[in-house]
């Protein structure tokens, strides 16, 4: 199917509090909704979420990419069928933004049908973070799950050690912990908690290290459970199994796109390894999406999709009437349209 116009649109999700993501502090996220329209009129949405703190892109980046890709789309050779099965990077002989990559492909997996319009997702792993009082409230809350995540690597390490020992003594043993540092330690650091914790009840922890290349160091030593996750950002990065990893966590909107990630889920089913599928606070477009991909690519594992509890409820029901509005009739309401480009042009 060749693509017949591209429309971008911007959009803004209010957070419900303020969202601490390394050194910046974010209140809202903004995005922009990339649709594709083929000639014979069918309409496929893709979302373009950089994340600050984590994408080496920023939006500004990223609209300007999918402004200048815009002609090189309606080219022949380019075809929504391409872009889905082997990338947008490949499809468009140049390399892209992992953002931009995401929203074409997300569009293109649409328009070919592969992804469903409704969630084709039930089950998630439940995301606790903030204080101890706070994580001990959500974890109330819970009830059936068979594994839980945890933010670590905000708190001093004494304090960390403690979140997870109360976690550990008021959950069944047989409830998996999955931990979440976003390399925030340093090699002690990370000894002394891994030291400290019954590796037992841990399912793998993310990255805990600020100097990463030293995560294999680490599982090594201390026969912890390990995985990589901002490891997948780095362009140079050349992935080896060690001592201690347990999984990988991809994230398509950081990592290059929804085809790269069905590569590394690949490669991690390869080599022995659980493969995560996880969010980096998308929109309720983008998180659809990614479960058809946890759904499609690894089924039996929980995906990390619990993120959309993040936004305010009332803009993330606005936004969903929005796009199935659109989806039917061509128009987006609420949403700024800030670029549009046509094969006849």
């Amino acid at each position: 199917m060749p693509i017949g116009s591209v429309s971008i649109y911007r959009f803004r999700l209010p957070l419900q509090r303020p969202l601490r993501l390394n050194a910046c502090w974010l209140h809202e996220r903004q995005g922009l909704l990339v649709v594709l329209t083929t000639s014979d009129g069918q309409v496929g949405l893709g979302e373009c979420l950089p994340l600050p703190g984590f994408s080496t892109e920023s939006l500004t980046d990223a609209l300007s990419q999918l402004k200048a890709l815009s002609k090189t789309l309606f080219n022949q050779s380019v075809s929504v069928e391409r872009m889905a099965q082997t990338g947008a990077s490949h499809c468009l002989d140049r390399t892209l933004y992992s953002s931009v990559s995401f929203a074409l492909e997300g569009a293109s997996l649409a328009l070919c049908g592969k992804i469903p319009s409704a969630d084709a997702l039930t089950e998630y792993c439940p995301l606790l973070m903030g204080t101890r009082q706070q994580v001990m409230a959500q974890l109330a809350n819970l009830s059936g799950s068979t594994e839980i995540k945890l933010k670590v690597g905000r708190s001093p390490i004494d304090e960390e050690i403690e979140r997870v020992h109360d976690l550990c003594q008021k959950t069944e043993p047989s409830l998996l912990i999955r931990l979440d540092a976003n390399r925030q330690w340093s090699f002690s650091e990370a000894k002394i908690f891994c030291r400290s914790v019954d590796s037992r009840r841990i399912a793998f922890i993310e990255e805990p290290l600020a100097d990463y290349q030293r995560l294999p160091e680490l599982g090594a030593l201390t026969g912890f459970p390990l995985a990589v996750d901002e490891s997948l950002q780095v362009s140079d990065y050349r992935f080896e199994p060690f001592i201690g990893l347990r999984a990988i966590v991809v994230k398509p909107m950081l990592t290059g796109g929804i085809v790269r990630a069905r590569q590394w889920i690949k490669k991690a089913k390869d080599h022995g390894l659980r493969a995560i599928v996880s969010a980096s606070y998308e929109s309720p477009l983008g998180i659809q999406q990614l479960a058809w991909l946890a759904v499609t690519d690894t089924p039996g594992e929980l995906p990390g999709l619990d993120t959309l509890s993040a936004f305010d409820d009332t803009a993330v029901c606005h936004f969903k009437e929005c796009l199935e509005y659109g989806v039917k009739t061509g128009q987006f309401p609420m949403l700024e349209n800030v670029w549009r480009s046509t094969a006849a042009h």
